[in-house]
């Protein structure tokens, strides 16, 4: 029972959760490629513990959504919270962003990210 919800979550809760999350990073690292520009123009841009200023964003992302909980919380959750689990809400947007596939140096089919063929597009 807890892989038949797991799944359905999976597949249409997480479709709305990672919209929304693709949706707000989009435009967030659009507001931080646009100051970085404005501040650094095309010259190189300062690292800060061995990272850019583009994976610090996305490293920050992951800050923000993890998670680290039992597996007897995880089943109540799958099966009472309509949000997909925590390491899918910070998985599934990055993964389907070119500009983390950039930011860390990625290659298409790489186990976190999706090739340009394979990515969703919202707009």
């Amino acid at each position: 029972a807890v892989a038949v919800a797991l799944r359905q979550l999976l597949f249409e809760g997480a479709v709305h959760d990672g919209e929304a999350g693709k949706v707000g990073l989009t435009i967030v690292h659009g507001a931080l490629e646009k100051q970085l520009q404005q501040r650094y123009g095309n010259g190189p841009r300062p690292q800060y513990d061995g990272f850019s200023p583009e994976q610090r964003f996305f490293l920050s992302w992951a800050q923000l959504r993890r998670t680290n909980i039992r597996p007897e919380a995880l089943r109540q959750q799958i099966q009472t919270d309509p949000h997909s689990p925590g390491q899918y809400r910070t998985i599934g947007p990055i993964m389907n962003m070119p500009q983390f596939q950039q930011a860390f140096g990625c290659k298409d089919g790489d186990k976190m990210t999706r090739s340009a063929a394979d990515r969703a597009v919202i707009w």
